[in-house]
């Protein structure tokens, strides 16, 4: 997938959808020099500028490419940016499409650090304090995909959706 593909969803959605116009934002990482090429909607667009309005508590659907990598899901807007949880995605009358925080990508999920441990674990054997370091890792995942403002899917999945949202002229979700 390359960025023709998503400007062109953009152009197509933007068409089809009558209280939403899509919009491709592209970026820059000033770091890092990665370029991110998002297509969104918001609940209004300041005139023909890329800056959209969104709401907390709203949420968006969007699709993201990063180094021709997709990601398509749901993201929340607003100042104050709310955890969105599991999204279903449908677009037309197709089958439903289920996206689970547990695949949304750690890029888009914030970091959240869980209670210390570190004295009770200088008691621990060596082997049990790498288990428990590696459970707290997963378990620091687990929370900081649930508490994301973003829910999404990537490889073959977010493919097969933005395939269908491609062919499609409505897309609804929750």
């Amino acid at each position: 997938m390359n960025k023709i593909w998503i400007v062109g969803l953009a152009a197509m959605m933007g068409a089809c959808a009558s209280d939403a116009n899509w919009i491709a934002i592209q970026e820059t990482d000033e770091f890092t020099d990665i370029k991110k090429c998002t297509v969104t909607v918001g609940s209004a667009q300041l005139g023909f500028s890329p800056f959209l309005i969104t709401y907390s508590g709203h949420f968006y659907p969007f699709i993201r490419t990063v180094k021709n990598d997709i990601t398509v899901g749901v993201r929340s807007g607003g100042k104050i940016r709310l955890p969105v949880g599991e999204v279903q995605l449908r677009i037309d009358g197709n089958k439903a499409w289920r996206i689970t925080t547990a695949e949304t990508p750690l890029e888009f999920a914030p970091r959240i650090q869980l209670g210390s441990t570190k004295e009770f674990v200088k008691s621990l054997p060596p082997e049990s304090q790498k288990l428990l370091a590696g459970m707290n890792e997963a378990n620091q995942n687990v929370v900081s995909r649930m508490l994301s403002p973003y829910t999404s899917a990537t490889g073959d999945k977010a493919n097969n959706i933005l395939r269908e949202m491609l062919g499609g002229r409505k897309l609804i979700y929750r």
